[in-house]
């Protein structure tokens, strides 16, 4: 058996204020907006926040990786259930890398998302009949 660690890119999930917003589905994400856009500390338009999870624990960083500014809690919520829903298990044994990208102009988020796959595999390298 031989294994080998493979990382996949998962294509990036865009999400973004329909308008209008249907059924309510956009009213968390215009509150994260309204909080990013009500945030005296911030002052750039395009905004990064990465996240890693292996070995059963993960973590988003507490700062915008661009500006050095504390991520408001509820942004970090929202980006939580956005990885648990759509990449459930992302900290689970060899876990997932990846970072949310929110463009605060147009009013979207993009996750960008990376998996860290443990594979085995088999070969017959010899076989012979008698």
């Amino acid at each position: 058996n031989v294994g080998a660690g493979l990382t996949v890119d998962t294509p990036e999930i865009d999400l973004e204020i329909e308008d209008p917003p249907e059924d309510g589905e956009d009213e968390n994400l215009m509150e994260v907006f309204d909080v990013l856009e009500n945030d005296d500390e911030i002052d750039e338009r395009v905004l990064r926040i990465d996240y890693n999870g292996s070995g059963d624990s993960g973590y988003l960083e507490d700062a915008f990786n661009n500006i050095g500014v504390d991520v408001p809690a509820q942004v970090q919520d929202y980006c939580y259930g956005i990885l648990e829903s759509n990449f459930g298990g992302w900290e689970i044994n060899e876990g997932s890398q990846g970072y949310f990208e929110i463009d605060l102009d147009r009013k979207e988020i993009t996750l960008y998302h990376t998996s860290n796959l443990d594979e085995t595999g088999r070969d017959t390298v010899f076989e012979e009949d008698f």
